[in-house]
């Protein structure tokens, strides 16, 4: 027969932790918890929470312990307790030394963050709040870390870009707009961000890796930028062409191509006269291209996602709450239930 530590020791579901004691208690509610006292086992009790590295001790543990809520027992609500300290890592600084079963900065255990992010991906925040016990906020927050955790580079899903869309996506009356960007190829959101418009495009190309300019390329053209405003508008007319040709709505594209040769007419760079007329002459041409070469079908399947995120949840306060939901639900990501397989039924 399996001990009372062995039980409990099973509760954060996580390796290197040692379990000191467990106690059983009703608070003034009525509601039946079970605190377990736990700590991190001498190998890792000094670990760095980012790099996971041992590091020195920065100062003694706190006097006051550190409580984590981990999923329901049975309906008896699960603490985990620990006196935690800080250590000293040489890359990342001063930080409270990190403990197996949660996220950084989490005050429930990793099997809970998990969980949330499950239903929250899946279910109405009425039904995640209420089955977790907690706010739609707190849950928010486990989403974020949750994100963070399976996907800690998200930056990679920009490598090998070859066919994307872009769409404007409503989430609050007054205007509110988040610009989305979908991946043809995986059918998956590669980026997003609040607002629209050139500026908020502008952000999405700064992050695209670098196929495009290379460091040392990227000093030459701040330097053009600099010393030669005229040479630096020219690259800037080039670069909007090439963006302009990957664009795959027909009316934009059609509305960027005006825009473009209207700034060409007006650049007195004898360079674009001739690429002046040459867009100019074959524009309808550039546009079937644009038109016949890949459809909407999956940006607009994409947005449909998004305002049933919304719509589930019944609107978001935390605008990074809404885009770390739409990274999550609308990609390839799967989120791992505890003590169960990914390829499980």
């Amino acid at each position: 027969m399996a001990s009372v530590n062995t039980l409990c020791k099973s509760v954060p579901n996580v390796k290197n932790t040692v379990i000191k004691n467990c106690n059983l208690y009703s608070d003034k509610n009525g509601v039946k918890h079970i605190r377990i006292q736990a700590r991190p086992n001498k190998w890792h009790e000094n670990d760095c929470p980012f790099c996971h590295k041992s590091c020195p001790v920065y100062d003694k543990h706190s006097s006051r312990p550190t409580i984590w809520r981990g999923l329901d027992w049975g309906g008896i609500l699960v603490e985990v307790e620990y006196q935690t300290h800080r250590i000293i890592c040489p890359e990342h600084g001063v930080y409270v030394a990190e403990v197996p079963w949660a996220y950084p900065g989490s005050r429930f255990t990793k099997d809970f963050d998990l969980t949330v992010a499950w239903f929250a991906s899946y279910l109405p925040r009425n039904t995640t709040s209420y089955f977790m016990r907690v706010d739609w906020e707190t849950a928010g927050r486990c989403v974020n870390r949750v994100l963070h955790d399976l996907e800690p580079e998200r930056s990679r899903r920009l490598d090998g870009l070859v066919n994307i869309g872009i769409d404007e996506t409503s989430y609050k009356k007054g205007h509110k707009y988040i610009t989305v960007i979908v991946n043809h190829d995986t059918n998956t959101v590669v980026w997003a961000s609040e607002g629209y418009g050139k500026s908020v495009l502008e952000k999405f190309y700064k992050q695209l890796p670098p196929e495009h300019l290379s460091e040392k390329q990227q000093l030459r053209v701040n330097l053009i930028a600099s010393q030669n405003p005229r040479l630096y508008r020219a690259y800037l007319l080039k670069e909007q062409l090439r963006l302009l040709l990957k664009l795959t709505n027909v009316d934009e594209a059609e509305d960027k191509i005006k825009r473009w040769l209207w700034k060409v007419s007006q650049s007195r760079i004898p360079a674009f006269k001739e690429l002046y007329q040459k867009v100019r002459h074959h524009k309808t041409h550039i546009l079937n291209t644009i038109r016949d070469g890949m459809s909407n079908a999956r940006i607009e399947a994409t947005n449909n996602k998004i305002k049933l995120i919304i719509c589930k949840v019944y609107g978001f306060r935390n605008i990074q709450n809404m885009l770390d939901m739409v990274y999550l639900v609308c990609s390839d990501i799967c989120i791992p239930l505890p003590n169960r397989k990914l390829n499980a039924a």
